[in-house]
């Protein structure tokens, strides 16, 4: 599934990125509104799996909506509140997903159900908080709004919640490790270094070695950080990949000469943009 998740996150990301590139050019604005949308359309047909049936349908349903409603949008005069009503109802959705993904346990294993949720609900969070940020752009391009100078603010908030859950699934993973120790081994005649992983005793080599605490240590320390990228099929570097992406979008908007700036406009130090 996390594998998918990337490949959302990069055709997002680099949609989002083009578009802010992009935006005295209509056609290739329209381009990078039709590749977001291949993103969306991924994480609707491919990335959601199995919460429960009424939550899958639920979110299929509302994603299948805004991905349709972006996809008729036109810039025509009726069009505005079809980019008004988006905003607004993206807003919502992304409320109960970012619940969700609050909810995770910072105990590993404490709320097993708990962490499953937190994690799907993120894959959906991640495309849909993508869709929002370039549909209130284009509301700014299109309209003038002022729906732009909120984008930070969004992110900063989205980047916290990516960044927590990262840091929850690393402590899941690393749990699963024991800390080095001086043990004993069938395969060696004096003590040695090691230790235990899912259960299992992990040996690094003789006790008696100049520097093997150190060395073993340096092992299990690139033994997790490769578990680690492997665990819950690859959820935590892909949820990084997620949060530097948003990072990227959020500092390009608020640096001198971006969207924000060119506007007139002032980010406070808490992230929130003012006049």
């Amino acid at each position: 599934m996390w594998a998918e998740v990337a490949k959302v996150v990069a055709a997002a990301a680099q949609a989002v990125f083009g578009y802010m590139q992009s935006r005295s050019d209509a056609a290739e604005r329209d381009r990078k509104q039709g590749e977001l949308l291949e993103a969306i359309e991924l994480t609707r047909t491919s990335v959601i799996s199995a919460v429960n049936a009424q939550t899958i349908a639920q979110l299929k349903g509302e994603l299948e909506g805004y991905e349709t409603r972006y996809a008729e949008y036109d810039a025509r005069p009726q069009d505005e509140q079809s980019l008004v009503d988006i905003i607004a109802e993206t807003a919502n959705t992304l409320g109960w997903l970012g619940a969700n993904i609050d909810s995770a346990p910072h105990r590993p294993g404490a709320d097993p159900a708990a962490m499953e949720l937190a994690l799907e609900s993120a894959t959906v969070y991640i495309a849909l908080m993508f869709l929002r940020v370039q549909v209130m752009m284009e509301h700014q391009v299109a309209w003038g709004a002022p729906a732009v100078r909120d984008i930070p603010p969004l992110l900063r908030r989205a980047i916290a919640r990516l960044e927590m859950l990262r840091r929850c699934v690393r402590r899941e993973s690393d749990d699963r490790f024991g800390p080095v120790q001086v043990t004993r081994s069938a395969d060696y005649t004096s003590p040695v270094y090691g230790y235990r992983f899912d259960g299992r005793m992990i040996v690094c080599g003789p006790a008696n070695r100049a520097g093997a605490n150190a060395a073993c240590d340096a092992r299990r320390a690139q033994k997790m950080n490769w578990e680690y990228s492997r665990y819950r099929d690859g959820a935590g570097p892909v949820l990084a990949q997620a949060f530097e992406s948003m990072s990227r979008v959020r500092a390009d908007l608020l640096r001198p000469g971006g969207r924000l700036t060119q506007q007139g406009q002032t980010a406070d130090p808490g992230g929130r943009a003012s006049r």
